[in-house]
């Protein structure tokens, strides 16, 4: 089993560096990651800035770091169709756009965070292949057309309200949503380091609202576990990252003669 060879401690503290991490670990990284030529790192670096003079909660936003992750998975995936769950103010929208010319439907029901996103994705001069829609999420995909002849996703980034994980994974596959290539990124599965002990009783009275969302979550990472048609990774990066994608569909190839 993976880093089943660590100390508990010691694994807590790795999972735990998505959200304070030593800074000279973070300086670290930042400083060994190649900036592609085509990411937008002072859209993105003004983008940061202006979402933390405007919001107290702007730790909703994905870091630089990982909107470069985004970014580089978008490139690798080469999506032509991208659904976003949760834009707040679109510093994961940019990454994409960015690593695609493919078209994106971004969904927020926050006004203010939305308009924000607007501008910045008009200064990259992506805009006009995002479409963002206000409003509440899942009565949004609900509506998303279905059918043979309907566009597919290749790539779905879920990065919202973490009770709704479970129902918009359920809309996703039960609507048929994601192509039979296509990839969900779901982001804040591990939540702070707490879902691996989420289910025990012997926590703080003071955290049972990070104990709730944590046990949100994982009740959404079992029950893509559980999922026949998918196969699930998630990556201790971050605040934790989740892998999704349709299981292949094997062939049976019998023996001639």
């Amino acid at each position: 089993m993976l880093y089943a060879g660590l100390p508990t401690l010691a694994f807590k503290r790795f999972l735990n560096t998505s959200t304070k991490p030593p800074s000279n670990l973070q300086q670290y990284v930042e400083s060994m990651t190649s900036c592609a030529s085509t990411f937008p790192q002072a859209l993105i670096e003004s983008l940061e800035a202006e979402t933390r003079k405007q919001f107290e909660d702007a730790f909703k936003m994905v870091s630089i770091h990982q909107a470069h992750l985004i970014y580089n998975l978008t490139r690798m995936i080469r999506p032509q169709n991208v659904l976003e769950i949760g834009t707040f103010t679109g510093m994961s929208t940019l990454s994409i756009a960015a690593g695609t010319d493919g078209n994106i439907l971004s969904i927020d029901r926050d006004a203010k965070p939305i308009n924000i996103a607007r501008m910045w994705l008009e200064q990259a001069k992506v805009a006009d292949r995002v479409i963002i829609e206000e409003g509440i999420a899942l009565d949004i995909i609900k509506k998303l057309p279905t059918g043979a002849f309907a566009p597919k996703f290749d790539l779905v980034f879920i990065d919202a309200d973490k009770g709704n994980y479970i129902n918009y994974f359920n809309q996703i596959m039960s609507r048929s949503l994601l192509s039979d290539r296509g990839i969900i990124l779901v982001d804040n599965v591990l939540f702070r380091g707490l879902v691996p002990n989420a289910m025990e009783n012997n926590f703080d009275p003071k955290d049972k609202n990070l104990i709730r969302t944590a046990r949100k979550l994982h009740a959404f990472n079992q029950h893509v576990k559980d999922d026949p048609r998918v196969e699930q990774i998630i990556l201790p990066l971050f605040d934790g990252l989740s892998i999704i994608q349709r299981k292949p569909k094997l062939s049976c190839v019998l023996p001639q003669g």
